[in-house]
């Protein structure tokens, strides 16, 4: 966690740098799109902090984040209003304090934490552990029958999350092919959104059948297939009406708007990656057997 805290510090440093260079330069996407960028990378520590559930950690990050939140909506507001600059770059730079101020606290907070020891699997070894496994080169005697039924399962699970991408991305697709279609081929734009309603219906079987098979606990199930597919309807439709219906024409605020879908994408995103983190977990303890 040592890592991620000072992480924190450069990510919330240079965040605050692009809101400043936005706030003087609105019309290039450019500072737009890299104040988001570290916006996300400066969630990490919270997101690790929820993951180990050490709650005193887990507020002061909520709070850390929480504050960036805020120095973005004023930023937007400001811009919109045409706010007078010398206010809202001292508001700016008192919030900036604060997020500096919380973060030294953190870092003080887990200085003394052991680091994870780990080891990081490489892509390559887990490819081939999963290839000696269908050709049946592995030790199941070692691998014992929970374990090969694991594998089996993740493995099946894995397929299916591969029909989700391919699924989501031909969706993604169809927003530019929709978006020619609607200017030049108006029968043709109604075929690609009943196109878009049936992959949404696929979508949603998929990712039932990725999420039942990931956990075990009904209610959990159900609470995390609704998140996962409420938040990725939520991404796609703003990004269907930003890019079809307005040409992806909406001025200062465009990249906003295509930013925060893709925000919205990374629970469904998060729930594939869990059935790969599972098999590197099977994968260390077979390596450990042998």
């Amino acid at each position: 966690m040592k890592k991620e805290a000072k992480s924190l510090i450069i990510y919330n440093i240079l965040f605050y740098i692009f809101i400043f260079i936005h706030r003087y330069y609105a019309s290039d996407y450019v500072p737009q799109v890299l104040l988001y960028m570290f916006l996300a990378f400066s969630s990490i520590f919270l997101e690790e902090s929820i993951k180990r559930k050490i709650n005193k950690q887990k507020a002061y990050a909520l709070f850390d984040f929480s504050i960036r939140m805020v120095t973005l909506i004023i930023h937007f507001v400001a811009l919109v209003l045409n706010s007078n600059l010398i206010r809202i770059n001292l508001a700016t730079a008192g919030l900036f304090i604060i997020n500096i101020i919380i973060e030294i606290d953190i870092l003080m907070m887990v200085r003394n934490e052991k680091e994870d020891e780990c080891e990081t699997i490489k892509q390559v070894d887990l490819n081939k552990f999963i290839e000696d496994f269908k050709c049946k080169r592995l030790d199941f005697f070692v691998m014992g029958t929970e374990l090969k039924d694991e594998v089996e399962s993740l493995l099946e699970t894995i397929e299916l999350s591969g029909k989700n991408t391919i699924v989501m991305i031909t969706l993604f697709i169809l927003l530019f092919v929709s978006r020619f279609a609607k200017e030049h081929f108006f029968y043709f734009f109604l075929v690609t959104m009943l196109l878009i309603a049936f992959l949404f219906n696929l979508l949603f079987k998929l990712s039932h059948q990725i999420v039942c098979r990931i956990y075990n606990n009904n209610k959990f199930i159900r609470k995390r297939f609704i998140i996962d597919i409420s938040t990725f309807t939520m991404g796609y439709t703003i990004l269907l009406i930003h890019q079809v219906i307005f040409n992806g024409k909406m001025g200062t605020f465009g990249v906003s708007i295509d930013v925060v879908p893709i925000m919205l994408f990374i629970p469904i995103y998060k729930t594939k990656l869990i059935a790969k983190k599972k098999l590197e977990s099977i994968y260390r303890k077979y390596k450990v057997r042998v």
